[in-house]
């Protein structure tokens, strides 16, 4: 039997339903006098109903029948005890707003714009809200300053849109509430939607019109509620009738992205803070409050735990980040339930350890020595190798079943990702400890959805529904290139070394050009040093060299200027000669630097430009989203499907004209890069790749956040392997893939290798590149296995009567479309 839904005197108490609705205090108040009333209901069904839905006519005969015999039903009520006095009516009335086939699903109320004080709720909502654990807390979240203020503001929109014709865009504000739980302090998430199609805005007197300088006033400071209250006074208006306020739980789906977000920073796992809040996600997503986690990575025959979410000795916790973590020896797990997970490859589950068969195994009496009575372990794969384990405890028997440990499932991906990109940082500990601020390989891009965005903004009709959600777009096809700088490394190194020699040696002139004059035995050992410094460098460039230097230089040698200069002409000229060959901003050498940094921009502008000139054409195609980057060198990817696009019909047509648009654009940026090499100070080469990702992926943009969100492990591979894939060399050599003058496409599976030979094909016969085609296997990378490839040679010397780079790419790609 379906349980009643909530009226005034179903709650607790008779009115505030809720006390701690009441007592909650602010320090704002909703400027507008708020009267709850039936009116706009009643109007709604009239016009909604009545009018458009003749099949319902004795729907509306009976309201209007029912409100003949009480017509106070249909006058704002004050006094909210006269709802009790005609229940049956208001039963009736609120059954067209909270339908009772949805009452144990919904959880909903109708409240007063002005505070959280329910007078009608559905079970669901009461059982949450005003009588279970939360009790209170939505309440306080509701009269906040910063909830109270938004609603003014969206109270003060629609009047301003409905009495004095002011287009205002807005569509309200998204409301996520973060709930922590009394009992277990683990929050729950809840976003709430506001309904006011059943509010209306009565004048209490005739209203002002507004001047120019009004208008413009409210216009250019919409969110400021002291301009709205003084332009357009509160008392002018009365709310009469009730807001809907329904809570939809959207825990699970923000828990999860929390859980992303963290475990794409690579500090999370090794770093105390991190690894904390890692496990309050996972506190929180399985509802257990005592819940300790760990992470484990193979390595060798023993188990390396990379972090652990009890404490840990001090020792041991400072060891994880000096990649000397913990270790258990695999013979200490033999029998264990742990062992069991390994060596089965699939999670396994302990709901009560006393409960297990005896004799217990030494590994499994270990979890009854620290406390824990229940355990969950599920090993961790990557491309198919086991790389370690995700270990869940809890003092509790019962907090981890078989049924509740099934949400983990999904999330296994991502902890294997982090785990295996959590070795690879490992074996680069002393670089990490030099650099000091190492980042993981996932950089935020922020993107404008405008097209998409004006779809979710517009969709509904008033600003209660039009709530701003997280955008999501599924099944969409990734296309990366990219143009690299060979050896920019060697070549930024070089020039650091030949700057930094060039500067100590004028130095060294200064100092011995005063050593001439007065003979001083610190100035002898400071050529001496300086000397030193200069057969260092020439040895070889290391991490803390260029700093090291230009400190000695600034702070031992430069500092002695202002004395010795006194020494005498000769002295004087030396120190004008070593002040006048330093770069005025950076006060140092900078000219091998500078040659350098100019040759790469100059080479990264051109490439750039063309691919920017090209995506216009590409765009025109068919809608897509692009990004592009530059470092050494440029990268851009390309992102299309049918989610990105509400106004095309998506093909895979569209699909391999990019592909062969992406090649035709990577063979020009090869062409235009040897032809603009010429011109460079340093003369630098360039390499060209595309990398093949043919199954489509799930890309998320954050609206609060303004960036991308990863949407699911694989999306997080593939982002690794963008940045691994352009070290890859040819299997059984030392031969790099990617080589001046020649175009790589990198791919996995056969099928792409046999689409993207046609289009090479194409492009031979197109004479963009030469004949033949090498087929090679790759070396495995760090998280990248099994990878292959396709190279050419792009034609760079175009034949004399070829037309252009981007008329050719035109033209190509119609006379392939026309022949497919």
């Amino acid at each position: 039997m379906a349980k009643k839904a909530t009226t005034v005197s179903d709650t607790p108490s008779a009115h505030p339903a809720s006390p701690e609705a009441e007592t909650t205090t602010t320090t704002s108040q909703f400027p507008f006098k708020t009267v709850f009333s039936f009116a706009p209901l009643i109007e709604y069904v009239n016009s909604n109903i009545g009018g458009q839905r003749s099949n319902l006519s004795s729907l509306v005969a009976e309201l209007n029948e029912r409100l003949s015999a009480t017509p106070r039903l249909q006058e704002p009520i004050e006094d909210l005890s006269l709802l009790d006095q005609h229940r049956e009516s208001v039963d009736w009335l609120m059954s067209m707003v909270f339908p009772p086939a949805f009452w144990d699903r919904d959880c909903s109320t109708a409240v007063l714009p002005s505070k959280f004080a329910p007078l009608y709720a559905t079970p669901a909502f009461r059982q949450t809200f005003l009588e279970g654990e939360y009790r209170g807390s939505l309440a306080k979240e509701f009269n906040s300053d910063w909830a109270m203020r938004n609603r003014a503001i969206a109270a003060y929109v629609n009047i301003a849109r409905s009495f004095f014709n002011l287009t205002i865009d807005f569509t309200g504000y998204l409301f996520v509430v973060a709930l922590p739980s009394p009992d277990t302090g683990l929050l729950r998430y809840y976003r709430l939607n506001f309904d006011i199609r059943f509010i209306r805005f009565v004048p209490t007197r005739p209203l002002p019109q507004l001047t120019e300088q009004q208008r413009q006033q409210i216009l250019c400071n919409l969110t400021d509620l002291d301009v709205w209250q003084s332009v357009i006074p509160p008392d002018l208006f009365q709310i009469e009738g009730f807001v809907l306020l329904n809570a939809v739980d959207v825990s699970d789906h923000e828990l999860v992205g929390a859980l992303e977000r963290e475990l794409v920073q690579s500090s999370t796992i090794v770093a105390a803070e991190g690894f904390q809040r890692l496990q309050q996600i996972i506190r929180a997503y399985l509802r257990r409050k005592e819940l300790v986690i760990g992470l484990v990575a193979m390595d060798g025959d023993t188990l390396m735990v990379l972090n652990y979410g009890a404490e840990l000795p001090q020792t041991q916790a400072n060891a994880c980040v000096l990649n000397q973590s913990y270790r258990v020896s695999c013979n200490q797990l033999a029998g264990s339930t742990i062992e069991r997970a390994l060596l089965s490859g699939q999670p396994q589950v302990i709901e009560d350890v006393l409960q297990l068969p005896t004799p217990r195994s030494a590994g499994d009496e270990t979890l009854m020595t620290k406390g824990f009575r229940s355990a969950y372990f599920a090993p961790l794969h990557y491309n198919g190798a086991l790389i370690g384990g995700l270990n869940i405890y809890s003092p509790n028997p019962g907090d981890l079943t078989e049924l509740n440990t099934l949400k983990l499932t999904e999330l296994l991906p991502l902890f294997s990702m982090v785990v295996h990109r959590s070795l690879v940082d490992m074996e680069n500990q002393v670089q990490s400890v030099i650099r000091q601020q190492y980042t993981a390989v996932h950089p935020s891009v922020e993107w404008k959805f405008r097209q998409a965005a004006k779809g979710f903004i517009t969709r509904q009709g008033t600003v209660a529904e039009n709530q701003i959600e997280p955008i999501v777009f599924h099944d969409v096809y990734p296309l990366f290139s990219v143009s690299d700088i060979r050896g920019s490394s060697d070549h930024r190194n070089q020039a650091i070394q030949h700057d930094l020699i060039e500067q100590l040696s004028l130095a060294w002139g200064v100092i011995d050009a005063g050593c001439k004059v007065r003979q001083l035995p610190i100035l002898d050992h400071l050529l001496f040093r300086i000397h030193d410094n200069i057969a260092r460098i020439e040895s070889g460039l290391h991490s803390g060299d260029e700093a090291g230097v230009l400190d000695f230089l600034r702070h031992e040698v430069e500092s002695l200027f202002g004395h010795i200069g006194d020494f005498g002409p000769a002295v004087a000229q030396r120190i004008d000669d070593y002040n006048a060959a330093l770069d005025p901003e950076i006060h140092a050498v900078y000219r091998k630097r500078k040659e350098f940094e100019e040759s790469v921009t100059a080479i990264n502008r051109v490439i750039a430009a063309f691919v920017e000139s090209e995506e216009e054409r590409a765009q025109g195609m068919f809608p897509h989203y692009f990004e592009k980057h530059q470092t050494d060198g440029v990268d851009f990817g390309v992102y299309v499907g049918q989610s990105l696009v509400n106004d095309r019909q998506f093909n895979d047509l569209y699909l391999r004209n990019l592909r062969l648009w992406q090649l035709l654009v990577m063979c020009g940026a090869a062409r235009l890069a040897d032809e603009v090499k010429s011109t460079l100070t340093i003369p630098l080469d360039t390499t060209h790749l595309v990398l093949v990702q043919t199954t489509p992926l799930s890309i998320s943009y954050r609206l609060d956040e303004k960036q991308f969100d990863v949407d699911g492990a694989y999306n997080i591979r593939y982002a690794i392997m963008k940045k691994r894939i352009d070290k890859a060399e040819v299997k059984g050599t030392k031969e790099r893939l990617t080589q001046p003058g020649k175009l790589a496409i990198v791919y996995s599976q056969p099928r792409e290798a046999q689409e993207y030979r046609q289009y090479l094909e194409f492009l031979a016969a197109s004479r963009m590149i030469e004949p033949g085609i090498e087929e090679l296997d790759l070396e495995d990378l760090q998280g990248v296995h099994g990878l292959k490839a396709l190279r050419v040679n792009v034609v760079l010397q175009p034949a004399a009567d070829e037309v252009q780079v981007p008329e050719a790419i035109e033209r190509a790609i119609r006379e392939f479309s026309e022949a497919n």
